[in-house]
């Protein structure tokens, strides 16, 4: 058995469609008897929300919980999350308990200080720019900026966190035991010559290197919906902020997930499309195109210093999510290729390295 839950079948083995859970659990045929007890996560839900549950229409699976769609006696639709993985399961391989912990405590912080603000936004664009404009406090981005970096980070900074320009502390990787050739290792002093060179002077159009809360995964997948009386869509609430951070601005990713696709902004800020199906047609392209057009455009309407940000930062930015999405293997390709945009960079800068 794994450490995460697997999906159930049904008695004549086909998979579980996810429809009529409170009824199957009622009749004593839920899909997940063995494994967890829906009828007792129905009981916490109505006792700490004072509510009843009248059914449980849907529910699906992510990476690591499951969410389900609730509704009510009062008439609230509501969606729970459930971890599919638990400490005390046999052969249990995540993060231990006290990650856990620190994960749960950093996303309940986010939900209190950010609930007044995302509620009243309307539309993923907005939310984007209003999340991209809020300033948090300096003492959470002080408890925080460190923890979230990422999982290679030093245990401790030499200076204050502060939005300024100094480069600071390397970040450095974790001990994998890698061997690294002299491809790697030339790439390394170009790179750490080009830095200083790579972050932008500050500008007039937008603050480079504030602090900003960056969410990590925004998507429609993590974000509640509803619809007025005239069908208009109401994006009520955006969650799971278990992957945000927090650094500069002229690191922020507008990026915007939607079914099947990326919504992204290029090099030069403009609108952009990634993680194309294989099997989309041309049609399919143009529809995906004018979603990011649209999106683009209502994000920059509603804060045009984002898009100075971006256009700023472009070489810095572009090695931070090279860094960023490297997940190992062929260092000496990888961080060769590196070593020589870098050594191009500076040759068009200011002479040969």
């Amino acid at each position: 058995m794994g450490w995460r839950d697997e999906w159930p079948s049904m008695p004549d083995g086909t998979p579980y469609d996810g429809k009529h859970l409170l009824l199957l659990a009622r009749a004593g045929k839920s899909p997940f008897d063995g494994v967890w007890d829906v009828r007792l996560l129905v009981r916490e839900i109505e006792e700490k929300l004072n509510t009843r549950v009248t059914d449980i229409p849907f529910i699906d699976k992510g990476s690591n919980n499951y969410g389900i769609l609730l509704k009510t006696a009062d008439g609230r639709d509501m969606v729970a999350r459930l971890a599919r993985s638990d400490v005390n399961m046999p052969d249990f391989d995540d993060f231990p308990v006290a990650v856990q912990g620190a994960e749960v405590r950093f996303e309940s912080t986010v939900y209190h200080l950010l609930r007044s603000e995302v509620l009243l936004l309307d539309q993923a664009a907005t939310m984007r720019a209003a999340l991209f404009r809020y300033d948090p406090p300096h003492d959470f981005s002080t408890q925080y900026f460190l923890e979230r970096v990422f999982r290679f980070m030093p245990d401790s900074l030499s200076m204050p966190i502060a939005p300024t320009r100094d480069e600071g502390d390397m970040i450095r990787w974790e001990d994998d035991e890698e061997t690294v050739g002299p491809r790697a290792l030339a790439a390394k002093q170009a790179l750490l010559k080009a830095i200083p060179c790579l972050l932008p002077p500050e500008t007039p159009e937008a603050s480079l290197f504030r602090l900003v809360l960056e969410y990590g995964d925004f998507g429609i997948h993590n974000m509640t919906i509803t619809k007025k009386v005239n069908g208009e869509p109401v994006v009520t609430s955006l969650f799971d902020w278990e992957t945000a951070c927090i650094w500069p601005a002229l690191l922020s990713d507008p990026l915007m997930a939607v079914s099947p696709v990326d919504l992204i902004v290029d090099e030069d800020a403009g609108p952009s499309v990634t993680r194309l199906p294989e099997d989309a047609t041309p049609a399919d392209l143009e529809t995906y195109k004018t979603w990011a057009s649209h999106y683009v455009k209502r994000l920059y309407h509603e804060d045009p210093g984002y898009k100075a940000v971006i256009r700023a930062g472009k070489d810095f930015r572009y090695l931070w999510y090279a860094l960023r999405d490297w997940r190992g293997g062929d260092s000496e390709k990888f961080f060769g290729a590196l070593g020589a945009w870098a050594e191009k960079w500076i040759q068009e800068l200011e002479g040969p390295i």
